[in-house]
């Protein structure tokens, strides 16, 4: 895969999750259709699955995602950066 065709992806996959999470500002997970959600990401469906096998899918895969940003940032949580910050507040 070239990196155009890897940018490309990146920003649908992208627009699916804000669209998602816009939807979830105005109605429950449960009321969310795979429509609603590429109507406000503005794409077609057959764009959706080929990232998601669902809407169950996609929200799976945010879970995974905002799991390994905490991983990440509470990996960088050490004694030494926590007394660091202290001298500055």
């Amino acid at each position: 895969m070239n990196k155009k065709d890897d940018l490309r992806i990146r920003k649908t996959k992208l627009s699916i999750k804000n669209a998602l999470y816009a939807l979830l500002k105005e109605k429950p997970f449960e009321e969310i259709s795979v429509i609603d959600i590429t109507k406000k990401a503005m794409i077609n469906r057959s764009t959706f699955y080929l990232h998601y096998k669902d809407k169950e899918s996609l929200i799976q895969s945010l879970s995974e995602e905002m799991f390994e940003e905490i991983e990440v940032y509470s990996s960088l949580i050490t004694k030494e950066n926590l007394d660091r910050s202290k001298k500055y507040h």
